[in-house]
């Protein structure tokens, strides 16, 4: 048997050895680590490693031993667009091509005394959406039938690295409360097209008169605290609730304006361009309830997320840029609105776990259903959160103090069709507009999870 040293030391290596498989994260991720994937997200109750600190730190105190898990979770998630019928003609269904995503996670939970502390890192999201572009110089006719969806986006790259530290105590025989602190590092980047012409003199939507928008910034230090309790008494039943926030994210950084025909026009006025914007964090309220069969565990969990007192959708506020006509008209762009758009949603979760090999095999299944995350009218090519139902299976072996976990799960959405789009064509010179992300929406997700435990006195 390995030495405790030794264990931690081959459990780092084999996270650090696995290999991304999989496009695109979410902005908002509704799993985290490979207890979470197979469980359909159901580990309100169930959770007791030291990544639970993030989700109810109260379940640390279940094990007053020291354990140490890392794991990786791979997401695979696919958004199609198509215009609506007819517009334009032939017009062909665009798929995102994001690059490869991976979650990592590593949690430490010890105790101290009659405290349990906890220690975690979550890459709680690390998305890069990338949908086909036009090319510079490209002819308009092609802009305009490969290219629809340009106005609502084109790409979004979103990242929320965190830590957390918390503490837990039994205040009786049968409950638990723990608290924890986290600190997050979030950066965000978007790119769209904007359409710098005058309506009446130029076709709105006129790819001659298309440019491209970057923002992006980041805020390298977004606080949050999560607080929970754990009721276990003599009896088959287990009940959990948890509270978790964060401050919004006050997102610095830059903003680019080019023109999409070389030398244009238009042509773009830069003056140390600086972009701004403040990313919300959803307070996130969870429930949930375990009953502890001979040899089978049910949980069913209910969570809500809110944006109290706080816009959801952002917009960046922007310094700098500016678009210049052939008529030396000049049209300073001051404000943008963020592709990212979101609302209060839910999820109902559920999982059970039935130990097929005594003291050595459990297997496990998951179902979940979330309620949309993008308001009706604003999903973007980039950020459209459907709802929908999630299905999972995973499998746990113990043997040793090692336990080693995988998950798996995949999330199936209705398709949307958006007509009137609240999101417009944002225009420099305000002098024309129209739908931006009019289309016929679709998604899916599949994620993959494994983590390793080592657990000793």
């Amino acid at each position: 048997m390995l030495r405790p040293a030794a264990q931690v030391v081959a459990a780092l290596a084999i996270a650090a050895a696995a290999v991304p498989v999989a496009r695109a994260g979410g902005l908002d991720p509704e799993l985290t680590g490979a207890r979470g994937v197979g469980r359909a997200g159901a580990i309100t109750v169930s959770d007791d490693d030291g990544a639970a600190v993030l989700t109810n730190p109260a379940g640390i105190v279940r094990r007053g031993n020291t354990r140490v898990r890392v794991g990786l979770a791979l997401a695979d998630g696919d958004t199609r667009i198509s215009p609506p019928a007819g517009d334009p003609p032939d017009a062909p269904q665009a798929r995102d091509e994001g690059p490869a995503t991976r979650l990592p996670e590593m949690g430490l939970a010890f105790g101290a005394g009659p405290v349990v502390l906890g220690l975690a890192y979550v890459e709680t999201d690390n998305a890069d959406r990338q949908l086909p572009r036009p090319a510079v110089g490209q002819p308009p006719a092609e802009v305009s039938q490969l290219f629809a969806y340009r106005y609502g986006g084109f790409a979004l790259t979103h990242q929320r690295h965190t830590v957390a530290a918390g503490a837990a105590v039994r205040a009786t025989d049968w409950l638990g409360v723990g608290v924890s602190l986290t600190a997050s590092w979030v950066t965000l980047e978007e790119r769209r097209h904007v359409w710098a012409g005058f309506d009446g003199r130029d076709l709105v939507g006129d790819p001659t008169r298309d440019m491209v928008l970057i923002t992006g910034g980041r805020d390298r230090f977004v606080p949050g605290i999560a607080a929970g309790l754990l009721i276990a008494p003599e009896a088959p039943i287990e009940i959990a609730m948890s509270a978790s926030w964060a401050a919004d994210a006050h997102l610095r950084g830059d903003a680019d304006l080019s023109p999409l025909t070389p030398g244009g026009p238009p042509t773009a006025q830069l003056d140390n361009p600086r972009a701004r914007a403040d990313l919300a964090t959803p307070l996130v309220v969870r429930s949930g309830v375990r009953y502890l069969g001979e040899r089978v565990y049910v949980e069913a969990d209910g969570e809500l997320e809110l944006y109290p007192g706080t816009d959801p959708s952002p917009t960046w506020q922007l310094d700098g840029v500016a678009a210049v006509d052939q008529t030396d008209a000049d049209g300073p762009l001051t404000r943008a609105p963020s592709l990212v758009s979101r609302r209060a949603r839910t999820h109902l979760r559920a999982a059970v776990d039935v130990e097929v090999v005594p003291g050595f095999l459990w297997l496990t299944a998951g179902y979940a259903f979330h309620t949309a995350g993008s308001p009706d009218a604003r999903p973007t090519p980039v950020h459209a959160d459907l709802g929908g139902h999630t299905l999972a299976v995973g499998a746990e072996g113990q043997w040793s103090g090692t336990t080693l976990t995988i998950g798996y799960a995949r999330t199936l959405t209705a398709q949307r069709t958006v007509t009137n789009s609240a999101v417009s064509i944002v225009n420099p010179f305000d002098a024309g507009s129209g739908a931006a992300t009019d289309g016929r929406y679709a998604t899916t997700q599949d994620l993959f999870g494994a983590a390793l435990e080592i657990a000793w006195e």
